[in-house]
C-alpha cells in the first residue's frame, strides 16, 4: 500500500508543479504584454507631441502668405525645411512630417512642407 501511495505522490507532485507553472505563465504573459503595449503607446505619444511642439516653435505661421508669394524660395523657409529634415533624421520612428495650410472653403488643403520618410 505504501508503494502505491508513493507512486501516486511521485506522479502528482510533478503534475502539480507543471500545472502551476502553466497557470502562472497564462496569467503573467498577457499582463506583461498589456503593460508593454500601454507603455509603448504612451512613449510614442509623448515623442510625437514633443516633435510636434518643436515643429510649431520652428514654423512661423504668420509668414505663410509670404512663403507662397515668393514660391517657397525664401532662406527662412529653406532653414525651416532643413530643420524639419534634421528632426526627422534624429527620431528614427518618424516617417512623415507635414505642415498643412487648410483653405477657408474647407475642401482643399495645401502641403507647405513635406519631410517624407526614407
Amino acid at each position: 500500500m505504501k508503494k502505491k501511495a508513493m507512486k501516486s505522490l511521485s506522479v502528482r507532485l510533478p503534475l502539480l508543479f507543471v500545472s502551476s507553472f502553466f497557470m502562472i505563465m497564462a496569467v503573467t504573459i498577457p499582463l506583461v504584454y498589456l503593460r508593454f503595449n500601454h507603455r509603448m503607446i504612451d512613449q510614442y505619444t509623448r515623442m510625437a507631441k514633443g516633435v510636434t511642439q518643436l515643429m510649431v516653435n520652428a514654423f512661423d505661421g504668420d509668414k505663410v502668405e509670404e512663403y507662397i508669394a515668393h514660391n517657397y524660395d525664401l532662406p527662412e523657409y529653406a532653414e525651416t525645411v532643413e530643420y524639419f529634415y534634421t528632426l526627422r533624421d534624429n527620431y528614427p520612428d518618424i516617417l512623415y512630417m507635414y505642415v498643412y495650410r487648410f483653405e477657408e472653403d474647407g475642401g482643399h488643403e495645401r502641403p507647405l512642407i513635406q519631410a517624407c520618410g526614407y
